[in-house]
């Protein structure tokens, strides 16, 4: 069942009573599930609960929009928007689209805005959100077990998840590049999906990647770095750390060493290291927390 499916066994917004508690750090205020078809679909960040934090919304199908910092950008299905709030922001349904079929969540709390700077100032407000997202999937599956009475509205759980949530953006958003310049050349485009299509070669490297593009060493690396925003290596390097991750939290069925051989990495001992460099948490730790998410 796809994330698009598991959210939307449930239409509708679930306002929880947490903010009626103790306040606690990256505290859910509100989920929201929603089909708009009739482009009356418009809502202003101005004064929104008068309480920092932070509001994230992505796109199913169709298309949304967001007006923001004084631009307008477009929300369209695959992406979302990350605001600040309270802010003079706004987010609609686009009027060139028939439908906006989105998921939203609105978090409380100084520390869900701390990690959405964090998101915000690497990619800007909008994000692309790729299918196996972790994040996404743990929100849509929080959202249908609360609509479903499957889970307790517990405060402290909520802010838990909430956290959990933040965390796995933002580990998400950091292992990628930052957003590439528009027109990239065709050969890095080509090069691009080489590598996606081969993180398990433990062969692959500066050499083969450079051939791909058919440039020299020298050239194709200052030609990546300008587009891409960092070396090929580190590029390489975080694509086989974001699939490790993803592959942990989502099949628990594979041993480390599965991980490490689709993954493209030498050995378990440098998988290890490299994962805990830049997840800041061991594999096995990294699993364990996202162990409930993917069983559920």
């Amino acid at each position: 069942m796809t994330q698009q499916e598991i959210a939307s066994q449930h239409f509708g917004r679930i306002a929880t009573p947490c903010h009626r508690t103790e306040r606690l750090a990256c505290q859910p205020n509100s989920y929201s599930v929603e089909e708009q078809s009739n482009h009356t679909y418009r809502r202003s960040l101005v004064g929104l609960d008068n309480e920092k934090g932070i509001l994230f919304q992505y796109t199913f199908a169709g298309q949304g929009e967001v007006i923001a910092t004084g631009k307008r950008r477009p929300v369209p299905a695959g992406k979302a928007f990350l605001l600040l709030t309270p802010s003079h922001s706004t987010c609609m349904q686009s009027p060139d689209e028939d439908i906006y079929h989105f998921i939203s969540l609105s978090l409380f709390g100084e520390a869900a805005q701390e990690l959405a700077h964090r998101i915000i100032d690497k990619d800007g407000v909008v994000l692309t959100i790729p299918p196996e997202s972790l994040a996404l999937e743990m929100l849509c599956r929080h959202y249908n077990q609360l609509a479903a009475g499957e889970i307790a509205d517990d405060p402290y759980e909520e802010a838990a998840f909430g956290y959990r949530f933040m965390l796995a953006l933002l580990k998400e958003q950091l292992s990628k590049p930052s957003s590439a310049k528009e027109n990239m050349p065709v050969c890095l485009e080509k090069t691009l999906a080489f590598i996606e299509h081969n993180l398990e070669n433990t062969l692959l490297d500066l050499n083969a990647m450079a051939a791909t593009a058919n440039l020299s060493v020298f050239y194709f690396t200052r030609l990546f770095k300008e587009y891409i925003g960092c070396s090929p290596r580190k590029y390489l390097m975080s694509q086989r750390l974001y699939k490790a991750a993803w592959l942990l939290a989502n099949d628990n069925t594979l041993t480390f060493k599965n991980i490490v051989e689709q993954c493209g990495f030498n050995s378990m001992t440098y998988f290890c290291r490299a994962f805990q460099k830049a997840y800041n948490i061991s594999p096995g730790k990294y699993r364990n927390l996202y162990k409930s998410s993917s069983d559920n």
